[in-house]
């Protein structure tokens, strides 16, 4: 072994050649080292690069549905003008500011917005269902939306403690208004019970205009989710009992890769619900 070593540095100093060859050798596999340490970091960095990734776009989802409550308010010219004014302003320098100084106008919003983790998914039956790390203490009540950026996962139905039952949308039981494009028209959305990332929107009638690919979002016609989160696009449709459409949709999300969710409050529920006693009287 000694003399291999001895024979081995004397190549490699005597030869120029053989030098360059032991060295390239040598630094491939200091390379391939480092590749694979680069690797293996990475790898247990996922779990905190993506917790970042989805407080960043839980973060864009909150300010980009606070935008567009400001441009829909039906409040009449004077909010939007203040709007448009500490917009300008040079002194906000950051969305924080932004919409802290659209608060400072008295604008309400409508919805409020809590984050949680999936600790159970259940995605193997007619009758599926979600469990979420937030509960009562945490401000989770019942009849409150669950979304994400891309999606509808589900209403909440139980609360505990510390932990939220949500009815998925991947159940027989559920549905969600929804609407294609910029069109006034909306209707129903149901799992298909086919995949997982289809769904099958009816009640559309036949004279809206729509196309393979148009993009269907919430219609915000209901009190659990606002208007407008981005859910699939249109894959086909036909005529059902001659007077409306049947459209197939390839969701945006698929439940199996889910694992942190929003929960949508309505800050007028107490309001509707008091008022959607005279629909029964």
């Amino acid at each position: 072994m000694a003399l291999e070593a001895v024979c081995f540095f004397s190549i490699s100093n005597n030869s120029i050649v053989q030098r360059f060859i032991i060295l390239e050798k040598v630094r491939g596999m200091q390379s391939f080292i480092w590749e694979r340490s680069a690797s293996i970091k990475s790898f247990f960095n996922l779990r905190e690069i993506n917790k970042n990734l989805y407080y960043d776009n839980y973060k864009l989802f909150k300010q980009t549905m606070f935008y567009k409550e400001i441009v829909d308010a039906k409040q009449g010219d004077e909010t939007l003008n203040r709007f448009l004014l500490y917009f300008q302003k040079d002194s906000l320098q950051n969305n924080d500011s932004l919409i802290t100084a659209i608060h400072d106008t008295g604008f309400k919003e409508k919805f409020s917005y809590f984050t949680a983790k999936i600790v159970k998914n259940s995605i193997g039956s007619l009758h599926n269902y979600v469990v979420i790390d937030k509960g009562y203490e945490d401000g989770i009540r019942e009849n409150m939306g669950v979304v994400t950026p891309f999606g509808v996962v589900g209403i909440i139905r139980a609360v505990g403690k510390h932990n939220s039952f949500v009815l998925s949308f991947l159940n027989s039981k559920q549905n969600v208004s929804t609407k294609i494009g910029n069109t006034d028209a909306f209707g129903p959305m149901v799992w298909d019970k086919l995949t997982t990332t289809s769904a099958i929107l009816d009640e559309i009638p036949q004279h809206i205009k729509f196309k393979v690919g148009d993009t269907v979002y919430t219609s915000g016609m209901s009190a659990f989710y606002p208007a407008d989160i981005p859910l699939g696009t249109i894959k086909d449709s036909k005529i059902k009992n001659g007077v409306h459409h049947s459209i197939n949709v390839e969701l945006f999300q698929n439940p199996r890769n889910i694992d942190h969710v929003i929960v949508v409050k309505n800050n007028n529920r107490s309001e509707i619900d008091s008022l959607s006693v005279f629909s029964t009287k």
